[in-house]
C-alpha cells in the first residue's frame, strides 16, 4: 500500500473516462497522451460518471487489452499494468515523447495512473515510491535468497503470458492479501491466456492462501486449473504462501472432460415456478440445463404480501398483525374480522378487515373538514390518496359504502361496526364515520362513545382496510433425475448442486426425495477477514476475524459443531428443501486406501453404534455411510462426469468434512471426524480443528478442510 507520505503527495484527479481515453481536462502532467480504453473483445469502454465502486479487474483488463491491441510506437510508449498494491490498483499510463520545451520543464519518466478501490479516485503517483515502498514492506529479498528465486520464476511465467520482458515485470503484481485481491489477480492474468492453451502463473499470498475458486465461475466450468502451494516463507511478521497455478481455458483435449459453456437462453425462477438456463459446450455441442427451484414467497417487511410477486400469500387470522408504511409513518394493523363481507362485492368469498393500531392526527389529512363523513378530507384521502401513499399499493380491496356512492380504499368504522368489533379493538381513541350536531362520534380509550370536535380533540383517525384472504398458490412439482443441476443461493452466494440420488429416503416422513450435493467445496476461510482495529496504544493493526467455517468445531459432535450452525442458518433460504434426519447414531474406525478415490472397498471402515441422536436439518453434510454409498460423486465437481478434485484444492479446501465422528463407541468425543481428502484420494478421520502453535492467528484456527453441503428436494 502507499505510505501516508506518498498518499499525501500524490495528485488527486477525478475518476472519469471518455471514449477517447482519459480526459485531457484532468490536468495531467505534460506529455500525457490520451488512451483508448477497450474491453477484452475490443469494444470501446465508455465511462463518463464518477464511480466509487470501480473494480480492479475491469480496469486492469481494459488497460492490458489496450496495450495488447495497440501496435508500433504507441505500444512501446504504453506503461504496463502492474497489478495490485494493497487496496490501490496501479493501472499505468501512455506517455508521448515530450517536445524539447516540455522536456526542459518535466522529467522524462513513465508515470503511473492509480485507482483507489475504496474511494474510486484516480491519481498519479511516482512509480518508484509506490512500487519500492511496497517491496520494502515485503521483507528481505536479497538476490539469491529463496523468496527472490520464486519472484524470478514468477516473472518468467508472467512474461510467457503477457509478452513483457521478464525483468520488467514488477514484483507487486503477484501480491495478494485477501480473497478480493486474489480473485482480481487470478482472473486478470488468466484472461490473457489463449483459449485452448495451458499456462502457469504465480500468486504470492501475504498472510493468505491463494486459490483459484473464482476461475470456473468467471470463465465457465470448462476451465481446468490446478493450484500448488510451492512454499511457505516468513519475512518479519508476515507468512507468505507461494502458489503456482496452471490454467487450461477452453481445452480441446478429448480426455479432459471439460468444455467452455455458453449461455443460450434463460428463464428466471418465480415464487411458484422453477427457472431454467440452457448452456451449450462450444467444443462438444453438449447441452447442459441448470435449474433454479421455485423461490417461494417472501415477506421481509411483515405486511403479509409477497415482496416478489405481490400475492397475499401468508397465513392470517383474527388478531394477526401486519406492518404497513403510510405516508412515511410506520403503522401496524390488526385483523378484526377474518371473514369480512360488507361493502366488498368483488370478493365472493369475503376478505379480511384490518384496523390501524395507531391514530393519525386530523392535521395529517389537512384537517378533518366537513363533519359529514362523505364530504370530509379524511374520506377524500381514503378515496383518492391512500393507494399512492401506502406500502400495500395494489393490494387494497375497494370498499363500496352505499351512502358514499363511490369506491374507497380505506374507511373509518361506523358506530355499529365499532360495537360489533369492540372486544377485538384496543389502543388509541379515534373518530368514527358517524356524525351529529356538527360533531363526529368518537370511541374513547375506555370504549365509550361520544360526540367530539374532530379538529379540537385528542381523537385521531384509525384507518380500516380490507385485504384478500391469503392464497399462497400451488408450487410447481418437479421430477428430478440423477445428474440434474440446480443453482441455489446461500448466504448471498450462488452455488451449484447436482442430483446424486433421485430416490433418497431420509426425510422425517419417510417419503422419497432427490438428494443434491454441492458441486464445489466451500473453503474453511469462507467469511474470514482481517479488520483494521485500534490498539491499546492508539496504533492500528489488522486483526484476524474468523469466519463461520474455519474448522469443524470444538468437538466431534456434529450437533454442536460450528459448521452445523452455519448450515442451519443457510438452509433456511432453501424454500422447498425437505427437513431430514441428520443425527449421528454411528461412529467409525479405519480409512480407505490412499489414491483409490472412489474405487475403494467399503469394508476398510468399520461402524460402531453410539446411540440414537435426534437431529434434523435442511442443509447438511453427508455421513460416512452416505459417502460410501455415493462414492462415485465424492471427487467429481462442477457438474463434470470425471473425477476432478484438483479444481477445488487450495490451502483451506484440501478436502471436505463428513458429519460422522471417529470412534469405537467407547469414547464419546475423540476430537476427530471423517472427511473426504481431495489430495490423498481417500476417506479418513481428520482433527476437528488445528492444534495451533504456528504463531499465526489465522492458521492456528483454520482447518485444511471445507464443507460440501447437501439437501433433499421433494420428488414428483
Amino acid at each position: 500500500m502507499f505510505s501516508n507520505r506518498d498518499m499525501e503527495e500524490r495528485k488527486k484527479i477525478p475518476a472519469k473516462f471518455c471514449r477517447e481515453g482519459v480526459q485531457s481536462a484532468l490536468n495531467l502532467p505534460a506529455g500525457a497522451e490520451k488512451l483508448c480504453w477497450k474491453t477484452e473483445n475490443g469494444a470501446e469502454k465508455r465511462e463518463e460518471e464518477e464511480k466509487a465502486d470501480m473494480k480492479c479487474l475491469k480496469l486492469l483488463s481494459a488497460l492490458r487489452a489496450a496495450v495488447k491491441n495497440e501496435t508500433g510506437d504507441v505500444r512501446e510508449k504504453a506503461a504496463r499494468a502492474v497489478g495490485c498494491i494493497g487496496l490501490t490498483v496501479v493501472l499505468g499510463f501512455i506517455w508521448s515523447p515530450p517536445s524539447a520545451a516540455e522536456a526542459a520543464q518535466a522529467p522524462r519518466e513513465t508515470a503511473l495512473l492509480t485507482a483507489d478501490l475504496k474511494t474510486g479516485e484516480i491519481s498519479t503517483a511516482s512509480p518508484q515510491n509506490a512500487l519500492f515502498q511496497e517491496e520494502r514492506n515485503m521483507g528481505p529479498m536479497e538476490e539469491g535468497d529463496e523468496f527472490s528465486e520464486f519472484l524470478k520464476k514468477a516473472r518468467q511465467c508472467e512474461s510467457l503470458i503477457t509478452g513483457e520482458k521478464a525483468e520488467s515485470v514488477p514484483d507487486t503484481r503477484f501480491i495478494v492479501s485477501g480473497q478480493e485481491e486474489n480473485d482480481s489477480r487470478v482472473i486478470s492474468i488468466a484472461a490473457q491466456i489463449e483459449e485452448g492453451k495451458e499456462a502457469a502463473f504465480y500468486v504470492f499470498g501475504r498472510n493468505f492462501s491463494p486459490n483459484g475458486t473464482a476461475l470456473a465461475e468467471w470463465f465457465g466450468e470448462g476451465t481446468v486449473y490446478s493450484n500448488c502451494e510451492e512454499a511457505e516463507l516468513r519475512t518479519g511478521k508476515d507468512v507468505w504462501h507461494i502458489a503456482r497455478m496452471s490454467v487450461l481455458r477452453g481445452t480441446d483435449r478429448e480426455d479432459s472432460g471439460g468444455d467452455n459453456w455458453e449461455l443460450r437462453w434463460k428463464t428466471e425462477a418465480s415464487c411458484l415456478s422453477r427457472g431454467t438456463a440452457l448452456y451449450v459446450g462450444r467444443r462438444t455441442g453438449q447441452e447442459r440445463k441448470i435449474y433454479t427451484a421455485p423461490l417461494g414467497h417472501r415477506d421481509e417487511n411483515g405486511d403479509s404480501v409477497c415482496d416478489r410477486c405481490r400475492t397475499r400469500a401468508f397465513y392470517q387470522e383474527a388478531g394477526s398483525k401486519i406492518r404497513v408504511s403510510l405516508g412515511g409513518r410506520e403503522l401496524t394493523f390488526t385483523c378484526i374480522d377474518e371473514d369480512y363481507r360488507e361493502y366488498v362485492p368483488e370478493l365472493r368469498d369475503g376478505g379480511m378487515l384490518y384496523l390501524s393500531d395507531q391514530a393519525l392526527e386530523a392535521e395529517w389529512f389537512g384537517g378533518y373538514g366537513a363533519t359529514e363523513y362523505r364530504d370530509s378530507q379524511v374520506r377524500k384521502y381514503f378515496r383518492d390518496g391512500i393507494q399512492n401513499g401506502i406500502s400495500l399499493q395494489g393490494s387494497l380491496v375497494g370498499i363500496e359504502i352505499p351512502e358514499n356512492g363511490e369506491t374507497d380504499y380505506a374507511m373509518s368504522l361506523s358506530r355499529e361496526e365499532y360495537l360489533k368489533y369492540r372486544e377485538r379493538i384496543s389502543g388509541e381513541a379515534f373518530l368514527l364515520r358517524d356524525s351529529g350536531e356538527g360533531k363526529v362520534w368518537g370511541a374513547g380509550l375506555d370504549g365509550s362513545l361520544k360526540l367530539v370536535d374532530p379538529d379540537g380533540s385528542d381523537y385521531g383517525i384509525r384507518p380500516a382496510i380490507v385485504l384478500k384472504k391469503p392464497d399462497a398458490g400451488r408450487t410447481e412439482r418437479i421430477h428430478w433425475e440423477t445428474g440434474d443441476l440446480q443453482e441455489c443461493e446461500l448466504q448471498g452466494g450462488k452455488y451449484l448442486f447436482s442430483c446424486v440420488d433421485r430416490n433418497y429416503t431420509g426425510g422425517q416422513t419417510g417419503e422419497a426425495g432427490a438428494l443434491f450435493l454441492c458441486t464445489a467445496v466451500i473453503p474453511a476461510n469462507y467469511g474470514s477477514d482481517y479488520v483494521l482495529e485500534e490498539q491499546a496504544d492508539g496504533s492500528h493493526a489488522y486483526v484476524f476475524q474468523p469466519g463461520p467455517l474455519v474448522n469443524f468445531g470444538d468437538s466431534s459432535d456434529y450437533k454442536y459443531s460450528r459448521v452445523r450452525k452455519w448450515l442451519d442458518e443457510a438452509g433456511q433460504e432453501l424454500y422447498l428443501a425437505k427437513t431430514v434426519q441428520v443425527g449421528n447414531d454411528t461412529a467409525y474406525m479405519g480409512e480407505t486406501p490412499e489414491g483409490e478415490f472412489g474405487d475403494f472397498r467399503s469394508n476398510s471402515i468399520a461402524p460402531y453404534s453410539i446411540g440414537d441422536q435426534k437431529l434434523s436439518g435442511k442443509l447438511f453434510l453427508l455421513s460416512v455411510d452416505e459417502a460410501l454409498k455415493y462414492r462415485d460423486f465424492l471427487w467429481k465437481f462442477q457438474g463434470e462426469s470425471r473425477d476432478n478434485p484438483e479444481s477445488q484444492i487450495s490451502a483451506f479446501s484440501k478436502g471436505y468434512w463428513l458429519r460422522s465422528p471417529m470412534g469405537d463407541g467407547k469414547n464419546p468425543d475423540t476430537g476427530f471426524v471423517y472427511g473426504v481428502d481431495l489430495e490423498r484420494g481417500n476417506i479418513h478421520p481428520q482433527r476437528v480443528k488445528p492444534e495451533g502453535g504456528t504463531g499465526d492467528e489465522e492458521l492456528d484456527v483454520t482447518a485444511a478442510f471445507g464443507v460440501r453441503p447437501a439437501f433433499v428436494m421433494p420428488q414428483d
